[in-house]
């Protein structure tokens, strides 16, 4: 596994989120990223086979995105690792999040409604196994990830319903 590839990927991720996918003709920010990687890339004079693991990796941070290779699995993971952090910085990074949301579709949404979207959106991914690395886990088969995650929902819907 090439570290640069995370940094490469980070780059790009940044770069398209700063830009609106949409009027770029991009359905999603992650096909923006990929097509600005390849764009950049190709170049620069990359090897192809070097960039297109950049691009896969950059498509395995979408919700419904494949990550099977070990750099898909731990671009994934690093993607998600902030849904683990300490309640302040998940409640203000979900606090970003409905505001883009609410910007972007001209929708204000009632907090306890974007608790139960964000709860639905969380499950989903903790529902995906990555398994980049053996860990521990509890007596319910949580990882320390997991129960992180499940802790701060519960954080979150107490807070807001």
């Amino acid at each position: 596994m090439n570290p640069r590839w995370f940094t490469t990927r980070y780059y790009f991720t940044t770069l398209a989120t700063t830009k609106d996918h949409l009027s770029a003709g991009y359905a999603t920010k992650e096909l923006y990223s990929a097509a600005l990687a390849t764009e950049c890339l190709a170049s620069r004079k990359v090897l192809k086979s070097a960039a297109n693991k950049v691009t896969e990796a950059i498509l395995s941070t979408h919700r419904d995105g494949r990550f099977v290779t070990t750099e898909q699995k731990a671009v994934r993971a690093a993607d998600l690792a902030g849904l683990a952090a300490d309640y302040t910085t998940f409640r203000d990074n979900t606090t970003r999040l409905k505001l883009e949301h609410e910007l972007l579709t001209g929708n204000q949404l009632a907090w306890s409604e974007w608790a139960r979207r964000a709860d639905d959106a969380v499950r989903y991914y903790l529902s995906q196994e990555i398994r980049l690395t053996s860990y521990y886990t509890n007596e319910h088969g949580e990882s320390a990830f997991h129960a992180a995650v499940l802790g701060n929902l519960r954080q979150l819907h107490q807070e807001f319903g």
